[in-house]
């Protein structure tokens, strides 16, 4: 008779209460690539203004503290850069994100030197005693991928024997700003493709490199923020929705807005707290809502909920990490789908019987987002994004709003349908 009962309630929550609203997560987007948060990143705190945000929205909603207060404070490790200019032959100045990037782990770096061009027929990556006091460049265009996974294991000892090096590449123009390895000697930065097009063939004629760069490498405490909703029958047990809200920050003046990564999460994890905060008919289990803060930096939010944890683990029973959801035309990604096989189950289930999306692809484990750590510790977690090629940038200044949200509305439901179905 319970069990009749309650499947008659979801029936009616089904129809009644679905209520994502794709017009607030563009709103939530857009607020987190605005300018006071514009990169997520630690140049001028906009990490912070986006933490103050995300609590504000946790307490219009009504969605109580987690532990004491809505905060955890975790410390790491960040490099940034507040001064980036490259001027290539003293007359062609580039725009800093947009025609050239810098590697987190470079030094500082002020002058103008001669360069010297690598030969991508040498078999060795040594430099000789000419190469020393310039800037190398690197045309990668004209390597294979097993020479260019050699050299990137190379950076470190490279750039001990000359001022800086200049990659050269077609097809790859990517930022990151984790500090997995000690610091280079010197600055390794990176043309975009349209730079290097220019000077494709021509790598001689590129006679001078000029620099000034300023690296700021401090100890930042940011702040995870954390909330939760209680559930109508397990009220010790937690089912956690989690996005990560921290992006590149800046180069210079010149910001990542991480609109899709991870902005789009925020705005899902936001929407479904406050639907759910906003219907009588709750999950069985309590809603815990986090949005952590050094994803990019080395999963260190996550990470540190996991090591210090404001409640029992033993309470979670499951984890949703959202990470870049804003598009969705090819259906979604589950990492650690084929792990937790029996949750996929459920899953895969609800989307056969209500089309939501035209894919799930179910994948195996991955330490790429805030999943892992809970993973690690044996918690059945899920990490899900959308896919499409219809936003197909990634840790670039053109990742900005508005989203497409191709199918935002169908991977709410699927959402909303599997958690009141755990």
């Amino acid at each position: 008779m319970m069990r009749l009962i309650f499947a008659l309630s979801f029936l009616l929550f089904r129809f009644i209460y679905y209520s994502q609203d794709v017009t607030y997560a563009q709103w939530v987007v857009k607020k987190l690539c605005s300018d006071p948060m514009r990169g997520r990143g630690y140049t001028n705190a906009e990490i912070d203004s986006a933490a103050y945000f995300i609590a504000g929205e946790f307490k219009r909603f009504d969605i109580r503290p987690l532990h004491k207060d809505y905060f955890q404070n975790v410390t790491y490790e960040v490099n940034f850069f507040p001064k980036a200019k490259l001027i290539l032959n003293k007359q062609d100045t580039l725009i800093p994100a947009h025609e050239f990037n810098v590697s987190a782990l470079s030094s500082n770096q002020k002058g103008t030197f001669k360069t010297w061009v690598y030969n991508p027929k040498d078999t060795i990556f040594k430099l000789p005693r000419r190469a020393r006091n310039r800037f190398v460049i690197i045309p990668a265009y004209q390597l294979n991928d097993e020479k260019k996974k050699k050299l990137r294991t190379s950076w470190g000892n490279l750039l001990q024997h000359c001022e800086g090096i200049l990659v050269m590449d077609t097809n790859y123009f990517i930022a990151h700003i984790v500090q997995y390895e000690p610091s280079f000697a010197h600055p390794l930065l990176q043309l975009s493709p349209t730079i290097v097009k220019k000077w494709i063939n021509n790598e001689k004629k590129l006679k001078y490199v000029t620099i000034d760069l300023v690296s700021s490498r401090i100890n930042y405490t940011a702040k995870n923020i954390m909330g939760y909703v209680q559930g109508r029958e397990f009220a010790d047990s937690l089912i956690l929705i989690v996005a990560h809200y921290d992006h590149l920050g800046k180069l210079d003046t010149a910001a990542y807005p991480g609109a899709n990564d991870n902005a789009s999460g925020v705005a899902m994890m936001l929407d479904i707290a406050r639907t759910i905060k906003e219907n009588m008919f709750r999950p069985r289990y309590s809603m815990g809502f986090v949005a952590f803060a050094g994803e990019e930096a080395g999963l260190k939010g996550s990470i540190k909920f996991v090591q210090d944890p404001p409640i029992p683990l033993s309470q979670i029973k499951f984890v949703i990490n959202l990470d870049m959801v804003g598009t969705g035309s090819q259906g979604i990604g589950v990492v650690n789908g084929t792990t937790f096989s029996n949750y996929a189950k459920i899953l895969t289930e609800l989307n056969e019987k209500y089309q939501y999306v035209p894919n799930i692809q179910l994948r195996g484990e991955s330490f790429n987002s805030d999943h892992a750590p809970f993973a690690k510790k044996g918690i059945p977690s899920f990490f899900i994004y959308t896919m499409g090629g219809e936003h197909p940038f990634y840790h670039q200044v053109q990742d900005k709003p508005p989203l497409p949200f191709t199918k935002y509305e169908q991977v709410f439901k699927l959402l909303i349908d599997f958690i009141y179905s755990l």
